[in-house]
């Protein structure tokens, strides 16, 4: 164990967050000039469009959704100083063509990094889902913008089949225990003190009879390493392929929270057989599918050592890792639909400044635009950009705090 590891663990997860946050006063002191900063650096989009709301975050949450469909663009709304657990979110579509709001309900199940979770309907044109709590349990419901609540599904979704006929889920009251910021905390982890769980992992939902099973036990996951026994395992980042046959997820560990964390990553057939480690030894950190058949996945550097960008062709079984100076920070990437080129983000750097990137496909690095990152906002109240990007490669919209000290959403249209 490393001193600086024994330094957090004597300090504890509370006393490491008010170090964080004197931090990132320190540096928002540092930083303020840049406060504001929105710049394009790229001539083939247009000026950007800002959605905000007064005295509240406005978000959408992460990356591995889409946000818009048509003209309507979903948003997330809670008050600036929202506690998770106390404060439900309010949900809204946006009208593009006017810039009026609408409010579709509230989610009493959200957290900062990925919201509830809000996003449209594979196949319903006019539906969208969302994580909510239902009594005990969080739950999944799908409305229609204009007839309103059509169902409920009797668990939370992390991610759903494009055809709409099949749902992933997780324990998400774990997985915010172990990761806040990315499970919701409304409800009581009832696995609390049991680092292997057992009945508990992933779970495949019929999203027609609601029926839901477990597939990918913590059981099976630590029998393939044994050294994460004696930790605290939970399972993040669920992602279907476009084809609906198989999904990735993240296996991960910790001895406690706040603690360096250790992973797997996975993938298995979507009733859970052929579980497949693709990789072992180095952190996941972030994912995309690139077809069914390749994944772009990035890992971890901890300690400032640098984060790297790796291609997995799964039928192959082979790893290409992409070489290039400002690939060498962690992001959040989505590929274009000519599956050549993707489109990722940074984390603020010593200037508080984030940037969104466009590897070309040809071995470069197109800048598209850079934005101030209020780093008052710190652990799991950080905002990333989390840049969305639509299928027909047009619009992008990303979260930041680049101004007012508060989420916004900003749209980029290609001209």
């Amino acid at each position: 164990m490393s001193i600086k590891t024994k330094i957090k663990r004597l300090l504890g997860h509370k006393n490491q967050q008010r170090i964080k946050a004197l931090k990132g006063w320190v540096k928002y002191c540092k930083t303020r000039s840049n406060r504001g900063l929105l710049e394009l650096q790229s001539d083939q989009w247009a000026e950007p469009v800002v959605y905000e709301l007064p005295d509240r975050h406005l978000f959408f949450g992460y990356y591995d959704l889409q946000q818009i469909r048509g003209d309507k663009l979903l948003v997330t709304a809670v008050p600036r100083k929202a506690k998770t657990n106390k404060h439900p979110a309010k949900l809204y579509w946006i009208d593009m063509t006017t810039g009026s709001f609408h409010e579709i309900g509230e989610s009493r199940a959200w957290c900062w990094q990925q919201g509830a979770r809000l996003r449209w309907h594979p196949t319903l044109e006019n539906v969208v889902m969302f994580n909510d709590v239902e009594g005990e349990r969080y739950v999944c419901h799908m409305v229609d913008l204009e007839k309103g609540l059509l169902r409920t599904i009797p668990r939370a979704l992390y991610d759903v089949t494009l055809d709409g006929k099949w749902g992933l889920s997780l324990n998400y009251a774990r997985l915010q225990r172990l990761r806040p910021g990315y499970g919701y905390d409304t409800l009581p982890d009832t696995t609390a003190g049991q680092n292997v769980p057992s009945g508990d992992g992933i779970f495949l939902v019929d999203l027609e009879t609601g029926v839901e099973k477990l597939i990918i036990s913590y059981d099976s996951l630590v029998k393939n390493a044994p050294e994460a026994k004696n930790q605290q395992n939970y399972v993040n980042h669920i992602s279907i392929s476009p084809d609906g046959s198989r999904f990735l997820f993240f296996h991960l560990w910790t001895p406690a929270l706040g603690a360096r964390w250790s992973g797997r990553l996975y993938v298995a057939d979507m009733d859970g057989a052929n579980l497949r480690c693709i990789k072992d030894g180095f952190i996941p950190s972030h994912y995309c599918w690139n077809g069914s058949n390749t994944l772009l996945i990035t890992s971890v550097g901890f300690g400032g050592s640098a984060s790297y960008y790796y291609q997995y062709d799964l039928a192959a079984g082979t790893k290409e890792r992409i070489d290039h100076p400002h690939l060498v920070q962690d992001g959040h990437p989505t590929y274009l639909s000519d599956g050549n080129r993707f489109l990722t983000d940074t984390y603020p750097q010593n200037d508080s400044i984030q940037r969104l990137l466009l590897w070309d496909g040809q071995g470069d690095v197109d800048a598209l635009c850079r934005l101030y990152a209020d780093p008052r906002l710190v652990e799991e109240k950080r905002c990333d950009l989390h840049p969305r990007l639509t299928a027909d490669n047009q619009m992008i919209t990303i979260d930041t705090t680049f101004q007012k000290g508060k989420r916004s959403v900003v749209l980029l249209r290609r001209k």
